[in-house]
């Protein structure tokens, strides 16, 4: 079934589902703003440092010489970094405020946390796997991608001003930051855009 859903006049929101391995599925997030991916790679220089330290000094004091030449200035490739993603959504009571706003939101803040005080050592938010298709968190929105492979960073929640009869707040906005679990290559971030492949069971 298409996750995209007309629910304000004209306006369209994507029905997100959000799987976590380990602390369950969450089903009714609307997606209200763009997703934020940032993908980088790290270059440097040889001749970054040519002009630094005591020697340096003397050259360009003394001598009147640097030691940067064209070629030292030529960029190499130092590798690329996990990616940053970044989700806005929206939960809105229509039924029910404490299981519609109150509930998911609530887990979520919990997400980037350790899970309990068990014990004395402190246990990570999420349990570490070798990266692959389907592991760590998951977030897809309708049929226009699932991204896969994230860390929790920070989870961010701003409730609503208007209440229902419980005292329960009708509409909360969540802010979700998330790393991946390795670098990621074109090919891993293309297949989040491949229309999602199966579903994985989360219906």
């Amino acid at each position: 079934m298409p996750l995209k859903i007309e629910k304000f006049k004209s306006s369209y929101l994507y029905r997100c589902v959000i799987h976590h391995p380990e602390r369950g599925v969450l089903k009714e997030a609307w997606l209200t703003q763009p997703v934020r991916i940032g993908t980088r790679s790290e270059w440097s220089s040889s001749g970054e440092g040519a002009n630094t330290g005591l020697v340096g000094y003397i050259g360009q004091r003394y001598l009147g010489i640097v030691t940067q030449t064209w070629f030292n200035t030529y960029q190499a490739w130092q590798g690329s970094q996990p990616l940053d993603v970044q989700f806005s959504f929206a939960f809105v009571a229509v039924n029910d405020a404490a299981k519609e706003v109150m509930e998911p939101t609530r887990r979520l803040l919990g997400w980037p946390l350790s899970p309990d005080r068990t014990g004395t050592v402190i246990k990570m938010p999420i349990e570490l796997e070798v990266p692959g298709r389907g592991k760590g968190i998951t977030v897809r929105a309708g049929l226009h991608f699932t991204i896969d492979q994230l860390l929790p960073v920070s989870a961010d929640v701003t409730y609503g001003q208007v209440y229902d009869k419980k005292g329960y707040p009708t509409k909360a906005d969540v802010e979700l930051q998330f790393t991946t679990m390795s670098a990621m290559s074109a090919k891993d971030v293309d297949a989040w855009f491949d229309g999602g492949g199966d579903d994985g069971g989360y219906y």
